[in-house]
């Protein structure tokens, strides 16, 4: 006894394991081909003999045979019987899986008169009868729940006449569902005997119909909301409250239009300010309009299959950034659509063909102006210009997976000012245009933007049968300014460190290339037009709330050209100018968000004198970033 109680300790011998050596399947009562099982069959002889790999087996049967029609074949029709004798030796069980055929009763949900006492049939291949939304043929049908039968006919992957299969059922109800006025889906079947063919035994099978029905329950047509969120991009952090007036469904169309007024304090990371003489730094402000809807305009739905998911979301705005140094406004106009390409992978694709924004830089500091005027490189001035964008994009991403490895990759293309100032050359006069590069001023100094940017991104994760799991991350940009636009404005231009980059570096604190802090010329600290992120991380989860990683980050950003200094230019030849680091994380899931918190060192510091880079030849240092989410 311990403490007076009672230790009872079980001693148990299970003996050896037990495997499948073989497999029968006898479904000669159900009027099914065995042939089509025989492959999945196949699989299971020599996996060990186990309850819940029965069930499951079970399961995977009748799936198989719904998703050939036999609607009426279900887990009650299945058996196994496992022969044991005289195979204790080898420990291999014979499996034995009978399969019973159809009893056409009430207790089936077949509606309709049918004789209690008729015998056990084939199971009969099930169409779809009527289909209704709302209780309504499409026929009689104009907005059901509210939505134009346009719509429903476009999602509508269950026909009248078509082979029963609920894969079918389960794709329509996901597709009503994600419909942005939708607020429930009810779906319901019966199952029925035709009546236009006989009801003699032998001829049941073409007759048995299924009847279904999806109700759709909208959401109401206005609503407010309040969001608080975090701007976590390669620039800016901190948090943001945002106000949104919701119009669903105006038209009937399943569309959803959106005014939106946001606010918020960012920074370029967190608490960068607190106890400056600039504590309120930078403020955010936004207001927006913008509406997304099913199809690509304008182009009629019917033009599209439904599996293409096809969406056009149109956006207008206005946002300023005040910074310490300047503020920044824009005005934007965004048309963009996009479409699946492959549903299984989640391969998309997106197009802007319009990207209209205009860039204002006010109220700059006096130490700014200073700092422009005082012998800087033109290029650098070029990039705090005031400018107008007329441009497009282009994307690609897609999933990826196989047994252990899965990851997504991502391909980006934007591309500006080439055809607007091609038509203004052809049309304008001379003093539309700027004396020194030749842009097209669209405003009295307010050039046009030429650039070319593409980024490639791929992530890969490798999940274990321990809570032990290995990421990588892979990210290449390369942005050139055009023939007439000296440099990349600064939004188009990449940032190197931060949360979510090379970690041992605070954002804008690293590059381009070898550039010192406080002896660069030709760009500005932080900031290029080429970037790689190279980056592994080993996840360990101690529960479903708590993670810890241990992670290395390598890459760095740089300029490209023949006019820049050769320490802050890209090149193949030589690794002396990327930063290498590593570090430590720990990550908290709160449900609705992961909470982040990461430090690391400098394991190979660019920025510092040679022979002073590598941990060990000079003081250490890294950098402590709060993130939400995963860095990848």
């Amino acid at each position: 006894t311990y403490k007076n109680g009672v230790t009872l300790v079980l001693d148990l011998d299970g003996g050896g394991r037990w495997h499948i050596a073989k497999v029968d399947l006898d479904v000669g009562a159900t009027g099914m081909n065995a042939q089509v099982f025989q492959t999945f069959l196949e699989s299971t002889e020599g996996r060990p003999f186990e309850r819940e790999w029965l069930r499951t087996l079970q399961d995977e049967l009748v799936q198989d045979a719904q998703g050939m029609g036999y609607a009426t074949f279900n887990a009650t029709h299945v058996h196994f019987v496992a022969d044991t004798l005289g195979r204790t030796a080898s420990r291999e069980v014979i499996l034995h899986i009978q399969c019973d055929g159809w009893t056409p009763n009430q207790s089936s949900g077949l509606s309709g008169a049918v004789d209690e006492d008729t015998p056990t049939l084939h199971h009969p291949v099930v169409s779809f009868g009527q289909i209704t939304w709302n209780g309504l043929t499409e026929d009689l049908a104009d907005r059901p729940g509210g939505v134009r039968k346009e719509v429903w006919s476009h999602i509508a992957s269950v026909r009248p006449g078509l082979r029963y299969d609920p894969d079918a059922l389960a794709l329509n109800y996901t597709r009503l569902s994600r419909l942005r006025t939708t607020g429930q889906i009810q779906m319901s079947t019966s199952m029925r005997l035709d009546t236009s063919c006989h009801q003699d035994a032998q001829e049941i099978h073409p007759c048995l119909v299924m009847d279904v029905n999806y109700e759709l329950m909208p959401k109401p047509s206005h609503d407010l909301g309040m969001e608080l969120d975090m701007v976590r991009n390669d620039a800016r952090y901190g948090p943001r409250l945002a106000t949104t007036l919701l119009h669903r469904n105006p038209r009937g169309w399943g569309a959803e239009n959106a005014w939106e007024f946001g606010f918020g304090y960012v920074a370029v990371s967190p608490f960068a300010t607190l106890g400056s003489d600039a504590a309120l730094n930078s403020a955010e402000w936004t207001l927006r309009w913008s509406t997304s809807q099913i199809g690509i305009l304008p182009l009629p739905l019917n033009r599209f299959r439904a599996s293409t998911e096809p969406y056009t979301t149109i956006d207008v705005g206005w946002d300023r950034e005040v910074w310490p140094e300047f503020t920044r406004s824009q005005l934007h106009l965004l048309y963009d659509v996009g479409f699946t390409e492959n549903p299984q992978r989640s391969s998309k694709f997106h197009i802007s063909p319009m990207e209209i924004s205009f860039v204002s830089l006010s109220n700059r500091s006096d130490s700014f102006e200073s700092w422009l005027a005082d012998g800087l490189n033109p290029r650098v001035r070029a990039r705090f210009n005031n400018h107008m964008t007329f441009g497009s994009a282009a994307s690609w991403e897609s999933n990826w997976g196989g047994d252990s490895w899965h990851g997504q990759i991502q391909v980006q293309g934007h591309w500006a000012g080439m055809l607007a100032q091609r038509i203004a050359e052809r049309n304008g006069e001379t003093s539309q245009f700027d004396g020194e590069t030749g842009a097209w001023l669209v405003a009295p100094g307010v050039p046009i933007i030429q650039y070319q940017r593409g980024v490639l991104e791929a992530s890969a994760m490798r999940h274990s049968q321990t809570a032990w799991n290995h990421a990588f991350h892979v990210l290449f940009g390369w942005a050139n300014a055009g023939r007439n636009t000296p440099s990349l404005p600064l939004e188009q231009a990449f940032f190197s460190g931060g949360a979510n980059g090379v970690r041992g570096w605070r954002i804008r604190a690293m590059g381009p290339g070898n550039a010192a802090t406080d002896d660069i010329d030709s760009g500005i600290l932080g900031v290029g037009d080429v970037r790689i992120d190279l980056q592994y991380e080993l996840r360990h989860s101690f529960n479903e709330r708590w993670q810890i990683a241990g992670f290395s980050d390598a890459g760095n950003v740089w300029l490209h050209g023949e006019n820049n200094d050769p320490v802050e230019t890209w090149s193949w030849r030589s690794l002396a100018s990327w930063g290498w680091g590593a570090g430590l994380g720990i990550r908290q899931d709160l449900e609705f968000f992961i909470l982040r918190l990461d430090a690391a060192l400098r394991l190979h510091d660019p920025t510092q004198p040679e022979g002073a880079r590598w941990i060990g030849t000079s003081k250490l240092r890294g950098a402590l970033h709060l993130g939400l989410g995963l860095p990848f």
